[in-house]
């Protein structure tokens, strides 16, 4: 993921980082990132947008947050993150052109069906 920061992150970092936000967010303590802070990162604070995050609501898994990046010319990145009470879901969908942000959200909200 390349956001405006220029960051890079390797698909297995990208997996820890959505899993620390997944625990988090489900309440458990003791993260470098706590539950506090994690509903504070993705709660929305205005027209869909939450800090760092977009927000999408689904009929059946409620608030979903959505991060986008890519490096402009080789692949392009989109996640999603539910936590509802009853599970839990994260998804990275990846592609090598602009047009994939389309295929990739009706993905993501397909799934989230």
């Amino acid at each position: 993921m390349n956001p405006a920061s220029l960051l890079k992150i390797a698909p297995l970092g990208l997996g820890r980082y959505l899993q620390l936000h997944l625990r988090a967010l489900r309440g458990e303590a003791g993260l470098l990132l706590t539950p506090e802070a994690a509903m504070t990162l993705h709660r929305e604070v205005q027209d869909g947008f939450a800090l760092g995050w977009l927000v999408a609501n689904s009929p059946s898994l409620g608030p979903i947050s959505l991060h986008n990046g890519s490096d402009d010319a080789s692949y392009y990145t989109l996640m999603g993150l539910s936590a509802p009470a009853d599970g839990t879901c994260a998804v990275g969908v990846t592609g090598v052109r602009r047009s994939t942000d389309n295929d990739a959200e009706h993905a993501l909200l397909n799934l989230a069906r």
